[in-house]
């Protein structure tokens, strides 16, 4: 059997990582032989947290090219 893997992106908030982990833990239970992996992600709006978006050029471009 050929070995399958999932990646879940996510972001390094304490909130993002209970819900990634919840949804691996949730998949793992179903889907045993699937090696699951927890990909931690930066963009310009999480290093930015503190500005607003619009002062940063705004909307969906500062979470894309992750």
């Amino acid at each position: 059997m050929a070995e399958h893997h999932i990646r879940i992106a996510t972001h390094r908030s304490p909130l993002a990582q209970m819900y990634s982990k919840k949804v691996a833990a949730e998949i793992e239970i179903i889907h045993p032989h699937i090696n699951i992996e927890l990909v931690h992600i930066d963009t310009k709006g999480d290093q930015f947290y503190f500005e607003p978006l619009p002062e940063l050029g705004g909307g969906v471009p500062l979470y894309q090219g992750c």
